[in-house]
């Protein structure tokens, strides 16, 4: 994982108003990684849907923007 990774996530989880990813996925941290990754991939195919949405269009077009960049940082969950 690249430092740029953990800022983006950093960036994205201070934009939506989360300490971090985990929390914004109603996980905890026993969570296994591959559940993880596949709930934010759920996350992120409604959130397309949302982005028309108001209330929603920040945050879809921040989890578009960096999802690759997400999906690469909760390979390391600790971080």
């Amino acid at each position: 994982m690249r430092s740029e990774d953990l800022e983006a996530a950093a960036e994205f989880c201070a934009q939506v108003g989360v300490p971090n990813l985990l929390v914004y996925l109603g996980l905890d941290e026993r969570t296994d990684v591959a559940e993880v990754r596949n709930k934010l991939k759920s996350r992120r195919k409604f959130m397309q849907g949302m982005q028309g949405n108001p209330k929603y269009k920040k945050e879809a077009l921040l989890l578009i923007k960096h999802f690759q960049c997400l999906i690469d940082a909760v390979g390391d969950l600790p971080a």
